[in-house]
């Protein structure tokens, strides 16, 4: 083109973490059952990217519920102690996000 040349510069940003969602959002169990619960971070884009293994997993009440963390092989495993109800919530990145679990 006789010389002429054209730039154009191209920024690629990543998305960024907007939230944490869990798989399910309440929980019924009988005293020595258990049940996986998935966590997600949700992104800019509006996709999400599962974090299971990297969250903090706790419960309010380990008399009643209990869940597991990594290193576990299943983090995010609730196992069911005692009846009852109890709040577990999982923490990423500075995000957190809780359900109701009741133990019948």
């Amino acid at each position: 083109l006789n010389g002429v040349f054209a730039t154009r510069t191209l920024t690629i940003t990543a998305p960024t973490e907007t939230g944490l969602r869990l798989s399910i959002s309440a929980a019924y169990l009988a005293v020595g059952a258990g049940q996986d619960v998935r966590a997600y971070v949700q992104l800019s884009n509006g996709g999400e990217r599962e974090v299971t293994g990297e969250a903090v997993w706790s419960s309010l009440d380990i008399n009643v519920v209990v869940v597991a963390n990594s290193p576990d092989p299943n983090p995010g495993r609730m196992s069911a102690v005692d009846l009852g109800t109890t709040t577990v919530t999982a923490s990423y990145n500075g995000f957190s996000e809780s359900l109701s679990v009741t133990v019948e």
